[in-house]
């Protein structure tokens, strides 16, 4: 949902380093995989867990987070962009693999709670970190998402043909199994009719 709102920001305001980047969140939405086992672990912590998200639609995703944060809010795209993702997609990768989704959240929460209560930190402080609003960096940092989620897109799709193709060489070997089968029987039956009549006549 937060993808499919951010693109409509992406097209309303024009810009081809927008349009770059609202075309790779429609990828990132097609190419999400894995969400209907999303659980709650086990264990103490409770722990909400995604095992089968793809490791590298994280960081496709995150390219394209950062390049929505850059091009709509640059002078944040420090803290907001690049120091947020890292914080949930570095403990996803290295202390609880699967919990990315969890972290995402929270951290996000975190920060929204921080900057909304002093707003002048990113802004104004002596920690703000501005950014250059070049028009060749809008274009690169968009274009780098666009490519990466194209490259996850086109991953899945190589993948998803090479099951399809698994699949139906699994099911031709199936009913060749069963044909093999039937076959058998019906070679026992005609051999049983051929016995039962050879003692008829005898």
């Amino acid at each position: 949902m937060t993808i499919m709102a951010s693109l409509m920001v992406f097209f309303i305001q024009g810009g081809i380093w927008n349009i770059m980047n609202g075309l790779a969140g429609i990828l990132s939405i097609v190419t999400i995989s894995g969400w209907y086992g999303i659980f709650i672990g086990k264990d103490k912590n409770k722990d909400m867990l995604w095992p089968d998200q793809l490791w590298f639609w994280i960081i496709a995703y995150d390219l394209w987070n950062f390049a929505y944060v850059y091009n709509c809010i640059p002078d944040h795209s420090f803290y907001s962009g690049a120091v947020l993702l890292l914080s949930c997609t570095i403990p996803a990768f290295f202390i609880k693999k699967g919990a990315w989704l969890q972290h995402r959240a929270q951290t996000l929460a975190l920060w929204a709670m921080f900057s909304l209560t002093m707003p002048y930190f990113a802004d104004t402080s002596i920690f703000a970190v501005k950014s250059s609003h070049s028009t060749t960096a809008l274009i690169a940092v968009s274009a780098l998402a666009l490519a990466s989620n194209a490259a996850v897109f086109i991953y899945q799709s190589d993948e998803s043909s090479s099951l399809n193709s698994i699949h139906l060489r699994m099911k031709s070997s199936q009913t060749l199994m069963h044909t093999r089968k039937l076959l058998k029987r019906t070679s026992r039956l005609l051999n049983g009719s051929k016995s039962d009549k050879s003692k008829s006549v005898a």
